[in-house]
């Protein structure tokens, strides 16, 4: 339940693009990269503003080098984008217990779990993850994917999470792995609430 969220989602630049959606590869993203519209570019230290030019455009003029391609990669907002390496919006408004919980639980999915993971998800509608997308800022926990409630799918996917964390099996001083990270996220699934609705009761008493 974020209002941030859905300002994102109402940015111009940022928001789930439907062929992220789909059979995704290298070149289909490397396309869609060179079609998208620049939102700035550098030339002789000075910021140019193009109006409704594409990095594509770009090539063509011959004004096209690393940095201008490193600049324009930075200015596309979307949900997942593509650097040197895969860049997921992560949570960057709230406690530090939260902020450890969201990258702990995407590396035991991507680099523990991902192909069960991906058994889950790959037999989601693409118009039921976008429905989902747009709801979920209003909704949150109650927001509903594939017949059932985020709520639902969060304590899935944490479990999930930690049975990839305890494969890569990286220990702390204390022998613990990095399955510690996620008790913020054991807590709101137990309690069956998000941070908004604790604050929303929190407001009301």
């Amino acid at each position: 339940m974020s209002y941030r969220s859905k300002v994102w989602q109402n940015t111009s630049r940022g928001g789930l693009p439907e062929i992220f959606l789909e059979e995704m590869s290298f070149e289909k993203y490397a396309d869609f990269v060179l079609n998208y519209p620049l939102l700035f570019y550098q030339k002789n230290n000075d910021y140019l503003f193009p109006d409704g030019k594409t990095y594509y455009d770009l090539i063509k003029q011959g004004e096209a080098d690393k940095n201008n391609l490193k600049l324009h990669l930075s200015t596309i907002f979307t949900e997942v984008r593509l650097k040197s390496y895969i860049e997921i919006r992560s949570l960057d408004a709230c406690e530090w217990d939260c902020h450890c919980a969201g990258p702990a639980f995407l590396i035991g999915l991507l680099y523990g779990n991902l192909n069960e993971s991906y058994e889950i998800i790959n037999k989601w509608k693409k118009k039921d993850i976008l429905k989902a997308y747009f709801d979920s800022p209003s909704k949150g926990f109650s927001t509903e994917i594939d017949g059932k409630s985020i709520l639902y799918w969060s304590d899935v996917f944490s479990k999930l999470s930690k049975e990839g964390l305890k494969f890569r099996n990286q220990l702390n001083s204390k022998k613990n792995n990095e399955a510690v990270y996620l008790k913020n996220i054991d807590n709101m699934i137990t309690k069956k609430s998000t941070k908004a609705e604790d604050s929303i009761k929190n407001l009301n008493k």
